[in-house]
């Protein structure tokens, strides 16, 4: 992780860079974002908390007396270094208010977006940068293995912040390579979070018969796969609309297993949730793994 880190940071200015790249490994290591508001203290996310750096490189949970306070200069500077100089080769991504790095990460944008068309293309005046740094374990799934090879679909459930999209892409991995029979896998990606494609090249290890679909509807992405890919399991970050869980529905009456995740604040909350009511009155999962935050033991459920 601590190699993710210092590989975002290249597209940071350098005076922040170089405050960053003095953390200790263990702090790069478990911080999952970078945090950059104008005018307003430079922090990152560690253990799902706020952290703010100062000027000389220190670390704190509270606001030091001389922090950092990125100017709207450097985060111009940011923006563009995140765009590589070419806002319009971004214009797709950032309508949606992200640009996928090459590594994986992804930058959320703030500021006032411009507009062409009806939709966002840019923004002027940035406000503030979310560096996410991509979290890939491999074998992280491997306490659900025997689950992924006997389930008819699976929701992963738990907080934000708590590795869910960890658990799932290892996941996908483990089902489209050998120790699971090498499963045909299509990800539909509207986020890109899953895979973290960067110029066609998918950033993430999603084992070896997996198909990768970037495309804004989820819903349109399903019927997509299931029309022209043939999966035996389609899988998908989050279940958000109406429309993205009756698309679940027709995969699963189309014999495709369902594997995705699901914001569940707590194990309690997982059997009175609409949507997995939903998936179970349909047959569409019959087992859900809750996990509560990174380094947490998976809790398997069968639902029932």
């Amino acid at each position: 992780m601590s190699k993710s880190f210092n590989k975002t940071i290249e597209y940071i200015s350098s005076g922040i860079a170089t405050l960053l790249y003095m953390l200790d490994d263990e702090t790069k290591s478990k911080t999952t974002e970078i945090r950059l508001r104008v005018n307003k203290p430079l922090c990152i996310t560690y253990m799902n908390k706020s952290f703010f750096i100062s000027v000389d490189g220190k670390i704190g949970s509270v606001v030091p007396s001389n922090p950092f306070l990125p100017s709207k200069s450097i985060m111009q500077e940011c923006y563009m270094m995140i765009c590589n100089n070419s806002v319009y080769a971004h214009e797709q991504e950032l309508s949606q208010g992200f640009v996928t790095l090459e590594h994986g990460a992804r930058v959320g944008v703030f500021g006032e977006a411009i507009y062409d068309a009806g939709r966002i293309t840019a923004y002027k005046n940035i406000t503030s940068l979310n560096y996410r740094i991509p979290r890939e374990i491999l074998g992280y799934a491997n306490s659900i293995i025997e689950v992924l090879r006997i389930a008819n679909g699976i929701i992963i459930c738990g907080p934000p912040s708590s590795s869910k999209t960890t658990l799932l892409r290892d996941a996908i991995r483990l089902l489209s390579s050998c120790e699971c029979g090498y499963k045909r896998v299509t990800v539909v990606d509207a986020r890109n979070e899953i895979s973290a494609v960067h110029n066609g090249k998918i950033g993430m290890n999603l084992g070896v018969v997996s198909d990768v679909l970037n495309i804004s509807s989820t819903e349109l992405g399903i019927e997509m796969a299931i029309r022209v890919m043939n999966p035996e399991y389609i899988a998908v970050d989050e279940i958000v609309s109406n429309d993205e869980l009756n698309a679940l529905l027709k995969a699963a009456k189309c014999g495709v297993k369902l594997i995705s995740t699901l914001h569940i604040g707590s194990v309690d909350e997982i059997h009175s949730k609409k949507n997995i009511k939903i998936l179970l009155e349909n047959e569409a999962i019959d087992y859900a793994v809750f996990i509560n935050h990174p380094n947490a033991q998976p809790k398997i459920i069968k639902l029932n």
